[in-house]
């Protein structure tokens, strides 16, 4: 029985078992035979190690830093040689001239004089309080006419700034306004004064009692604003005359503005007006600088034609001849000044360089507007004036 079991169990042991899968190519069986003697083993060989390489490997931090970040501007810095003086100054003013221009604002100089003018006419009046009063009406009314006209026209950076005894001045910015649309913000000032002016002459100012407000506000208004109207430089009359006809031809413009300007101050000498003489004898000293400014336009116009108003629209060519024109008008000036005057000098040169004249047609119709708003307000003041007469 035992022998059975024994055998039993061997038998299923056979059947489980799973010989092991020879992967050896033919003729590398191992040798069985138990007569045959075993081949000598190839001696090894152990080549000497040297002592750095038995030494243990540090790594070294310093060989997985990062390398250096450069910027942008340190690799243009790299590629791009150096630039000169000239150079350096060309593109600063290229940045200026192309940068959104600021208002441009009166003198302080000129404000201090026309406050004096302005306090010694009311110090004089019978009446100082009422036409103080007539006085900011009136100069109100046509700071908002111009301002509303630059606001139709597109103008940025709209502004109104009141001159203290004396009037106000409104300011915009509108690099590509035409010389039309200048025309017209400049006839928008008088215009409503004078015509608020002459109605009231003809209608409530007549039947309001002897001293009422109304008989001041009537003749602040219509003289204020005519006086406004007359050719004189730096005057309404005297911009509109200038944008509308004298442009077209500068020996006629400046020939224009000489003569008038001493008219003027021959005028203010026999009327003991100071401050207005010396308005006029400044606009005189100025004529020579704007003289060079506009030969040095028209040469820019005569070699480019008609250009952009626009700074950024403008070619590398055309701003280094402004710059070139520029840097000639502005070399009396110290060096600490003589960027900002550059700048200011290159922004004129751009305007007048590319300032187009109106049409014939527009040009008779906004002076024939002038003319006629400068006869309707002295027909309404030299009536009312006769009517506000004793007797």
């Amino acid at each position: 029985m035992a022998r059975a079991a024994c055998a039993l169990r061997d038998t299923r042991n056979r059947a489980r078992y799973t010989p092991p899968v020879n992967n050896e190519l033919p003729g590398d069986e191992p040798n069985l035979d138990p007569s045959a003697t075993p081949a000598p083993e190839a001696p090894t060989t152990t080549a000497p190690v040297a002592e750095a390489e038995r030494a243990p490997i540090v790594a070294d931090p310093s060989a997985f830093s990062q390398p250096p970040v450069t910027t942008s501007s340190e690799l243009a810095a790299a590629i791009e040689p150096p630039v000169s003086e000239d150079e350096a100054r060309f593109r600063a003013m290229c940045e200026a001239v192309r940068a959104p221009a600021d208002p441009k604002k009166p003198h302080t100089l000129t404000l201090v004089l026309l406050a004096m003018l302005g306090f010694g006419w009311l110090a004089n009046s019978s009446d100082s309080m009422s036409y103080s009063i007539a006085l900011l009406v009136a100069l109100a009314l046509n700071q908002l006419g111009h301002s509303f006209a630059m606001r139709g026209f597109g103008y940025s950076n709209r502004s109104i700034i009141f001159i203290p005894f004396y009037g106000s001045v409104s300011t915009g910015t509108k690099e590509d306004a035409t010389p039309t649309q200048r025309a017209i913000v400049q006839l928008m000032g008088p215009l409503p004064g004078i015509v608020l002016g002459t109605v009231l002459s003809f209608t409530a100012a007549r039947f309001v009692a002897p001293g009422h407000f109304l008989h001041h506000l009537v003749p602040v208004l219509l003289i204020m604003n005519l006086f406004q109207l007359l050719p004189f430089p730096s005057f309404t009359g005297g911009e509109l005359l200038r944008l509308l006809a004298l442009r077209r031809n500068r020996w006629l413009d400046f020939a224009f503005r000489g003569v008038l300007g001493a008219l003027l101050v021959y005028a203010a000498a026999q009327w003991k007006l100071v401050i207005l003489a010396v308005i006029a004898v400044v606009s005189l000293v100025r004529l020579p600088a704007d003289w060079r400014t506009r030969v040095a336009a028209d040469s820019i116009r005569k070699r480019f034609g008609a250009i952009s108003p626009l700074a950024s629209e403008l070619s590398e060519e055309v701003l280094r001849a402004v710059y070139d024109h520029a840097e000639v008008l502005t070399a009396k000036f110290p060096e600490p000044q003589r960027s900002t005057q550059r700048t200011l000098v290159a922004r004129e040169l751009i305007r007048l360089a590319s300032e187009q004249s109106p049409s014939g047609a527009v040009s008779v119709a906004l002076l024939g507007a002038t003319g006629a708003l400068f006869v309707l307000g002295s027909i309404a003041y030299v009536l009312f004036s006769a009517w506000l007469r004793p007797g």
